[in-house]
């Protein structure tokens, strides 16, 4: 039965910062410095999903997964409103699971000694989890965060009864891939 699942969302064509200008960042490598901030005039150019991620790395859900939540009563999460689109939310996790970047070969690339941070972080697929006990109920995000630059953000993990209620919903352009180690 494995470990979870990873949850996945479509791009949604959008950009939380490309002209926020208000955005606190790194003096010497430029990123982002607080991944909670919201852009108050972001636009979501795709809003027919109800998962998704800007290319800056944000989760963007619809009102529909906040209700999944709060009927399942996940508080392990937080829904940022988006000020200029009703209905959307940032979505964060907050209970964390180590990721096993030795395991996976993970390649860590430009660290940045001001914010200590790397520039580039590959490796993420497929998912292997230092803990070896099954993920339970609800939300996790990993400790790690992939990609480059901008859009660098955490892995969503689920555990399966959780999985098993997601599926049900028929969420817009969510998907899944099995943790593999």
């Amino acid at each position: 039965m494995g470990k979870g699942m990873r949850l996945l969302g479509e791009d949604n064509d959008s950009y939380m910062f490309i002209a926020d200008h208000n955005v606190g960042r790194c003096t010497k490598c430029g990123r982002i410095l607080d991944k909670g901030y919201v852009n108050p005039k972001f636009e979501l150019m795709k809003d027919n999903y109800d998962v998704s991620y800007t290319y800056d790395g944000y989760c963007v859900v619809s009102n529909k997964l906040k209700e999944f939540c709060a009927r399942f009563h996940c508080e392990e999460v937080d829904f940022v409103p988006l000020p200029s689109v009703p209905g959307f939310f940032v979505f964060l996790v907050r209970r964390v699971v180590e990721f096993d970047s030795e395991r996976r070969k993970t390649r860590f690339e430009n660290y940045c000694d001001a914010c200590r941070r790397f520039e580039t972080v590959v490796g993420a697929n497929p998912v292997f989890l230092k803990s070896q006990e099954p993920l339970q109920n609800g939300f996790f995000r990993t400790d790690l965060e992939f990609g480059s630059g901008d859009e660098q953000h955490p892995l969503l993990l689920v555990g399966h009864e959780t999985y098993e209620r997601l599926r049900r919903e028929k969420l817009k352009g969510v998907t899944f891939e099995g943790i593999k180690g």
